[in-house]
């Protein structure tokens, strides 16, 4: 059937039908074509026919009827309609058991359908569609357009318009086939897909691609490339000017066996998007590329989806020049590996706070997630895990601004192997509240969190490379922290290195730091700035229990723990790493904080060394290297204070009972490492204290002190315990030495030098070496606690020694002592006990630590070893009211006490010298005394003593080597004069032997007259130019003893001296001119 005309054609209905082919029908005009009927083409067994309507110049109008191409058994035909003008249809049908015909509807004007457009084939393929206006727009809403196909493949669909192209629903599906390919092409204008559903499938082949493209902005419904067993088909949005708008529908390719496509938008402008999904149950989930070269993109209307069951997820890739804002993205799979996931902004801020960022696999390995943008970078949930295979790397990067976490978790971690390594980069601040979780049971990754040029700053903080602790879990639980299984699984293997470093400081307020390692070695930790790193209520710590712990550093100008904790410990077999303290300014320890190297392992321990100008240890706070391994080889380590000023310690804990100290103790087998000081000023004050110490078999620490001036002054403020330096034994072990080299020590008001012995083990040696001065004095407020240097012993062990070099003064008064003892029972075993209990209480409550027994404590021995010895050495000695230097036992031997002094020996106010022995009813001969001196001097009547007595033993024996001796007079008794004794009550009185020079001064002197004498002077030698002659005056003896054998007068006062007022005259020079 054919019709030609040179204007308007209008039909009614037109059949061409046939048993075998059904015949074309072509209307032919330059007019328009309008049809009032339906027009078919039909065959029952062969091939429907051609239906053909074209207007050169006119419209075509098909409204009122239907187009049919229809066969039963044969080909659909092709239905093409063209027209210079507006096409406008109703229902078109090219149908065939085989194949379907084409149907394509093409002009330089508008189109509208507003019926459905079929081709459609059982055994066949679905033909093409296609609707193109060279001009205009396309509306295909009114209507469903379709390529089917039960068996073969469908037919692509093809809409291409210069204008705006708005769609309803678009069909291109099979059954066994091939789902057909969907384009939509506007030139110049919009696309709009809302008003239905575009949709490529198929149930055993694949889906067809899917893409739409335009000069400006599209806005789609629902598109659908999804394939039960084959493939999911792509699906692509493209506009080159405009703004993406998918927030309408799903973007969905999908498939259950095969895999999903890839899905990709691409504009020039903002996109904006609600769900999107690239998924698959068998087979891969499809890659998620959203690209926009000037505009934002916001995906917070929906979810970013490429997932898989036992395949792998997808890439989820979104670039932008502008801003980037997204709400959950989630690239997952069971049995594959999840996907990677990329934002890059590269003008704009980076923003996922409206969602989750998930790369996860059950058993597979977790994507890397890979945030990059020019401003800042806010987020909230960024997740890369795996149960059963590796966690995904989680990189940020602000290249220009700050990243801000806003209190959600970071967590790369793995439950049966090794957590992925996170990265925070930025220019400026990075704020972390929240979770920052690396660990795996095999490895945690490494944690990196570095601003070039800002600070770092979090509170209500997790940072975690390892196995939480019960204590860590306690602490976040506590604290409102919400664990997942990858944090709160204690079984672990090696923690990752966390590194942290803010070139504009580190503020972190209740924050756990740990990189633990449950099975292996601990992770490093690093703290970095150029300005201050200040850690309050936080708890950082590294563990090993196998292979080498790294090291936990800090390196800022000022380092500020406040109720805080920094821990590196070794257990079993691992060999523990160095703690490295560099503050160029100060580094403080507030309210019972705790910097602590521990090892409970078998390898020796690391050390632990504070470079700063001023250290602060106070409230409680304490530094510790300590040991309580059960190996001798599990030595600890060494606790160095070095390029110091000022090094202050502090009062104690709130409650009183903790000191601030610089500790090292053994608390097993193994000894303990020395603890050493170079500092120009060490301040131990209000209860501070400096010990190396054993609570065990150990070796007790040693410490050394080297400095310009040392104070030990004043107790706690409850009385309990005096400030102290100290290398006592608590057990059986030996203590260590202490060695103080100084210009000053000032030992005074209650504080405490002390090596001695509350145990078996023996006590330690004291040796300080000062060029200026060593003044001991004061006792404690309540008058309990006697300022001292001790070596003693109050159990089983032998009490120290203690030598004293000082080519100043010495200074010994008002109660304060000298002492080698033995007495268990004396009024300073009190302090000592009560200092080395408060000490044992701090290791207590450092968090991870069980240093001592739990039920261990100090007390009163038996003291049945022998005193230690004293050596001093110095220019002069001061021992003034009850000042005393003593080397005395309860029922042991008296020690010796020898005394080199180059200038004098002064006594004052019930001051002595002591080895007695058997203080109590007890055995023990007096130790020996020597002294060697110019002058010995003490005031008769006031009762100053040197004594070498004892009570069931010999006394000792007495050498004095001195030019004079004043106010001290040997006695078989004590009296209540100035007393030289070595009595016994029940044994044998020691000897006194006294070594002077024998001289009298007076001998031999002329008596000279008290009369002024007038000098004869010769002629040749007078004075020159009339000055005044030399005159002597009489100025009484200004407290000088009239005898060598008479004391000097203490009492005298140089105001009373005649000299006092007379105005001395100097001797004017002459010259002899013979």
């Amino acid at each position: 059937v054919k019709l030609n005309a040179a204007d308007t054609i209008t039909t009614n209905e037109i059949i061409s039908v046939g048993d075998k082919d059904g015949g074309n029908i072509t209307l032919n005009t330059d007019g328009n074509i309008t049809t009032l009927g339906n027009i078919t083409s039909g065959s029952n067994s062969g091939n429907s026919g051609q239906i053909l309507l074209t207007s050169s110049n006119g419209a075509i109008d098909t409204t009122a009827s239907t187009l049919n191409s229809i066969s039963v058994d044969g080909n659909g035909g092709e239905v093409k309609l063209n027209a210079a003008d507006t096409i406008t249809t109703n229902e078109i049908i090219s149908v065939g058991d085989k194949d379907g015909g084409n149907i394509t509807l093409n002009t330089d004007g508008n189109i509208t359908t507003l019926g459905d457009i079929s081709s459609g084939s059982i055994d066949g393929d679905g033909g093409a569609i296609t609707l193109t206006s060279a001009q205009g727009t396309i509306d295909t809403t009114l209507g469903d357009l379709t390529s089917a196909s039960e068996i073969g493949d469908a037919g692509e669909i093809d809409i291409t318009a210069k204008s705006d192209i708005t769609t309803g629903d678009i069909q291109a599906v099979s059954n066994r086939g091939n789902g057909g390919a969907i384009a939509l092409i506007s030139n110049q204008g919009t696309i709009d897909t809302t008003p239905g559903t575009i949709t490529s499938a198929s149930e055993i082949g694949d889906a067809g691609i899917i893409d739409i493209t335009t000069n400006r902005d599209i806005t789609t419904g629902d598109i659908q490339a999804v394939s039960i067993n084959g493939d999911g088909g792509a699906i692509a949005l493209n506009s080159t000017q405009g703004k993406i708008d998918t927030t309408p529908g799903t973007l969905t390719s999908a498939s259950d066996s095969g895999n999903a496509g890839i899905v990709d938008i691409t504009g020039k402008s903002d996109i904006t998007t609600g769900d999107i999904q690239a998924v698959s149950i068998n087979g891969d989930g499809g890659a998620i590329a959203l690209n926009s070269t000037q505009g934002k993109i916001d995906t917070t209307s929906g979810t970013l989806t490429s997932a898989s069951d036992s395949g792998d997820a997808g890439i989820i890739d979104i670039i932008g020049n502008s801003d980037i804002m997204t709400g959950d993205i989630l690239a997952v799979s069971i049995d594959g590996d999840g996907g990677a996931i990329a934002l890059l902004s590269n003008q704009g801020t980076i923003d996922t706070t409206s969602g989750t960022i998930a790369s996860a696999s059950n058993s597979g390995d977790a994507g890397d997630i890979n945030l990059i943008g020019n401003r800042d970078i806010t987020i909230k949930d960024i997740l890369a895990v795996s149960n059963s295979g590796n966690g995904g790397e989680i990189t940020l990067t602000s290249l220009n601004g700050a990243i801000e976490t806003t209190g959600g978790i970071v967590n790369s971690g793995s439950l049966l192997q090794n957590g992925g390594d996170i990265t925070f980069t930025a220019n400026d601040n990075i704020t972390i509240p929240g979770i920052i979780n690396s660990n795996g049971i095999v490895t945690g990754g490494d944690i990196t969190i570095e601003s070039n040029n800002g600070g770092i700053n979090g509170e209500g903080l997790i940072v975690n490379s390892g196995r939480l602790s019960r204590t860590q879990i306690r602490l976040a639980t506590d604290n409102g922290f919400s664990l997942p299984p990858q944090i709160s699984n204690r079984i672990s293997g090696k923690g990752g290195a966390i590194a942290i470093s803010g070139n504009d400081g580190i503020n972190f307020t209740t924050a756990i730091i740990n990189a633990h390692g449950a099975s292996g070695a601990g992770g490093a930790i690093s703290f970095s700035s150029e300005e201050a790193i200040s850690l309050e209520d936080t708890f950082i710590l590294t563990n090993t229990f196998v292979g080498q712990e790294k090291e936990l550093t800090f390196e800022a100008s000022s380092i500020s723990l406040t109720n805080s904790s920094a821990i590196v410990q070794t257990r079993t077999n691992g060999e523990v790493g160095n703690i490295d303290v560099t503050a160029t300014e100060f580094v403080e320890l507030h309210q019972s904080s705790t910097l602590s190297l521990h090892n409970r392992g078998a390898q020796a321990n690391g050390n632990l060394t504070i470079d700063t100008p001023r250290l602060t240890v106070r409230d409680g706070s304490l530094v510790s290297a300590s040991t309580e391994s059960v190996s001798s080889s599990g030595r600890g380590g060494t606790l160095e204070v070095i390029n110091a000023n000022l090094v202050e310690i502090i009062g104690t804990s709130a409650d009183g009972l903790i000191p601030s100290a610089l500790v090292s103790i053994s608390g097993r087998v193994g000894n303990a490492g020395d603890v050493r000081i170079s500092t120009n000023q060490l301040i131990l004050r209000d209860g501070g204290s400096v010990s190396g110490a054993t609570v065990n078999e150990g070796l007790g620490g040693n410490v050394f002190i080297e400095a310009d001036s040392v104070i030990v002054t004043g107790t706690s403020e409850n009385q309990l315990f005096g400030s102290t330096i100290s290398v006592d034994t608590l057990g059986s072990g030996k203590a260590g030495s202490l060695e103080i080299i100084t210009n000053q020590l000032l030992v005074q008001d209650g504080g405490v030098v002390s090596a001695s012995t509350f145990g078996t083990g023996d006590a330690g040696n004291i040796i300080i070496k000062a060029k200026e001065e060593i003044s001991v004095s004061g006792t404690s407020l309540d008058n309990q606690i006697k300022s001292g240097i001790y070596a003693q012993s109050y159990d089983e062990g032998q009490a120290g020694s203690i030598d004293i070099l000082v080519t100043g003064n010495l200074m010994v008064q008002n109660e304060a002592k000298i002492t080698v003892n033995s007495e268990p029972t004396s009024e300073d075993s009190g302090n000592l006990i009560n200092k080395s209990n408060a000490l044992i209480e701090a290791l207590r409550r450092v968090p991870e630590q069980d240093i001592v027994p739990p039920d261990f404590a100090v007390a009163r021995g038996s003291g049945t070893s022998d005193a230690g010895n004293i050596i001093i050495d110095a220019n002069h000695i001061f021992l003034n009211n009850q000042g005393q230097i003593t080397a005395v036992t309860s029922s042991g031997e008296g020690g010796n006490i020898n005394i080199d002094v180059w200038d004098l020996i002064l006594m004052r106010h019930n001051s002595f010298i002591s080895t007695t022995a058997g203080t109590a009813p007890g055995g023990g001969n007096g130790g020996n005394i020597t002294i060697r001196a110019p002058f010995i001097v003490a005031v008769p009547d006031e009762n100053n003593d040197i004594t070498a007595n004892a009570f069931t033993g010999n006394g000792g024996n007495i050498r004095i080597f001195s030019q004079a001796i004043f106010g001290l007079e040997f006695r078989p008794r004590l009296t209540p004069r100035s007393d030289i004794t070595v009595s016994s009550q029940f044994g044998l009185d020691g000897t006194v032997e006294l070594n002077t020079l024998g001289i009298d001064p007076s001998l031999g002197l002329i008596n000279l007259s008290m009369e002024a004498v007038e000098p004869e002077v010769k002629d040749i030698c007078q004075g020159n130019g009339g000055q005044p002659k030399v005159e002597l005056y009489d100025i009484g003896r200004a407290g000088i003893a009239p005898t060598p054998h008479e004391p000097f007068d203490p009492d005298f006062v140089e105001s009373e001296s005649p000299a006092s007022e007379v105005n001395a005259l100097h001797p004017v020079p002459y010259r002899c001119d013979g």
